[in-house]
């Protein structure tokens, strides 16, 4: 951790707005600064403001929501803001209390923010374990590690030699290293008992002289050679287990393929018969083939002229159908120039009456005339109808 700049304000005797920039060359050029001062003048009051930013508490004094005896007496609020910097990355933590018009306590207001201003955490409780993740070190830890209380300090110097050890530990928080010394000494002892122990054991051990041991070695070496005689033996067994039982299994195998044979036999017989059978078909199908061919072939032709005669019918089928409309056309005039023929007729034969009876009139004679023409015409038209249902008919024929 490297602090970079403090600001607080009304922070004990320091009554109103502070500001230290650690990247002054008067601090960056030198490694090592001090802090110095008379009784009073408000050196511990730095310390108090860096806590306050930090973790929102002193090692000194309490602050809580009731109680906040760091605000400088006669004013209404105090505050404290720390940038540091943790592994290259840098951060911003701020602390700070207010009182009301009726002198009371607000509630303590702290964040912690980014290199971005970006706030990522303004509530006690996220902020005391954020900053805890950020700097790796709880407010106790850092008490006893970085900001040395000055009392715990002083009471160092001036313990006896006896008590320094035990001083030193409360105040870097090493007692669990006593703690291990004492499990040590402990376990030392316990082992060292255990080992003398051994030892006792030991000492009742009959030592056993050169002939003694070579004697043990050769019934040792003898038992190796009988274990190694009967591990063969049992290997041998083992093979000749599986080996019968394999004897076994294949004899129920040819137990039941000896059942089954009859059956298979009988199987064998009536797929041979149907073989047979298929043989004869096949053979007779192959001389019906033989018979059919020519017909087949005939039929290949016959289809080829087919197909032939449907290319060459299509567009006769295409006339016939034009046709086909014309006939139904002619027809409707023929059938039109009927009924103008018989209404005609019927006209002429009245005219023709009405004439007889008014011969001496001239002109219903030269009408007469006009009437006989359009029957004339009239009758040419159904002799060409005539002529082209006959040829109609005839193509349809072909």
């Amino acid at each position: 951790m490297k602090i970079l700049k403090l600001k607080f304000r009304n922070i004990n005797s320091l009554a109103g707005d502070w500001e230290i920039d650690f990247t002054q060359p008067e601090f960056t050029e030198n490694g090592l600064f001090a802090i110095t001062g008379k009784t009073g003048s408000g050196k511990s009051s730095i310390l108090d403001a860096i806590s306050l930013a930090l973790y929102g508490k002193t090692p000194r004094v309490d602050v809580t929501g009731s109680s906040n005896d760091v605000m400088t007496r006669g004013t209404s609020d105090c505050s404290s803001e720390i940038v540091f910097e943790v592994g290259g990355n840098i951060w911003k933590a701020s602390w700070k209390q207010e009182r009301t018009r009726t002198k009371n306590l607000k509630p303590v207001q702290r964040t912690i923010a980014n290199s971005e201003d970006t706030i990522i955490s303004d509530q006690n409780r996220t902020c005391d374990s954020k900053i805890v993740e950020i700097l790796g070190l709880t407010f106790e830890q850092f008490t006893k590690v970085i900001l040395l209380a000055q009392g715990s300090f002083a009471a160092f110097l001036q313990a006896e030699k006896s008590d320094k050890g035990e001083l030193l530990e409360q105040i870097t928080g090493t007692e669990i290293y006593g703690e291990i010394s004492k499990n040590v000494f402990e376990r030392n002892k316990k082992e060292n008992q255990k080992l003398e122990n051994i030892n006792i054991e030991l000492g009742a051990i009959k030592i056993l002289s050169k002939d003694e041991i070579q004697n043990l070695q050769n019934e040792i070496s003898e038992f190796e050679k009988e274990k190694n005689t009967i591990d063969k033996e049992l290997h041998i067994v083992e093979n000749s287990k599986k080996l019968l039982k394999d004897i076994s299994d294949l004899q129920k195998q040819i137990t039941e393929a000896k059942l089954k044979l009859p059956e298979l036999i009988k199987n064998e017989e009536e797929a041979k018969a149907k073989f047979e059978q298929a043989e004869k078909e096949v053979a007779a199908f192959k001389l019906e083939q033989e018979k059919l061919s020519p017909v087949f072939l005939k039929v290949r032709e016959l289809d080829t002229k087919i197909s032939e005669k449907d290319k060459a019918l299509s567009p006769i089928m295409q006339s016939i159908s034009v046709l086909e409309k014309s006939k139904i056309t002619l027809e409707q005039t023929l059938e039109s120039h009927k009924k103008s023929l018989i209404e005609k007729q019927n006209s002429l034969q009245q005219r023709q009456k009405w004439a007889i009876t008014n011969a001496t009139n001239e002109s219903l004679v030269e009408q007469f005339a006009v009437i006989e023409n359009q029957q004339t015409e009239t009758s040419n038209l159904l002799k060409d109808f005539n002529t082209k249902k006959i040829e109609f008919e005839n193509s349809k024929k072909d």
